[in-house]
């Protein structure tokens, strides 16, 4: 038992997938967490008040000192089940890179149940995600024979801007971008 701080929910078919970043319950909790764990709800909770969480997988994952401070999406693919995560981490300023014990790239994680496998996955190089804002999402193009993840953000540079998954390379590659018409400041 012990408590988990949240990162990201999404709905899976009559549950909710959680994804938490925590440590051995041994562990000091000052030190950076150490594992990734996925849990998942009750069948059809009806309230917050009934809700309650069972563990699906766990996954020792080497964590930077700062993969719990940036914010962090998940996506379910409706016909394979797997489990992406991914952050709008890019990179650490310089001047606080020389006291982290782990830097990783940017990108994020997978765990697919048809296998109970967990895998990194990173961007393309020229990845269009460094100027990104907190406004981002992961999701399946509207097929139901189709399990091709996107990514979609919205750049500080008013443009808009689309990856899609490539599981040959396991990589996120650009696929199209759009400048926004109109831009003023923070108003469109």
């Amino acid at each position: 038992m012990g408590n988990l701080s949240l990162k990201c929910v999404v709905a899976y078919g009559a549950r909710l997938l959680a994804m938490s970043y925590t440590r051995r319950l041994s562990e000091d909790g000052a030190s950076p967490p150490t594992h990734v764990v996925l849990v998942q709800s009750n069948l059809n909770p009806s309230s917050i008040y009934n809700l309650t969480w069972s563990l699906v997988a766990a996954w020792p994952r080497k964590l930077s000192a700062h993969d719990n401070e940036f914010d962090t999406i998940c996506h379910v693919d409706p016909l394979t089940g797997v489990f992406t995560a991914m952050s709008n981490y890019t990179t650490v300023p310089s001047q606080f890179t020389s006291n982290l014990p782990y830097i990783r790239e940017p990108g994020g994680f997978q765990y697919d149940p048809r296998t109970g496998s967990w895998k990194d996955f990173t961007l393309d190089q020229g990845y269009l995600w460094g100027d990104v804002k907190p406004t981002f999402t992961l999701f399946n193009w509207p097929n139901r024979n189709s399990s091709t993840l996107y990514h979609a953000n919205i750049a500080q540079s008013a443009g808009v801007n689309l990856g899609v998954f490539d599981p040959d390379s396991n990589k996120f590659v650009n696929v199209k971008s759009w400048t926004l018409v109109g831009y003023h400041g923070n108003r469109y």
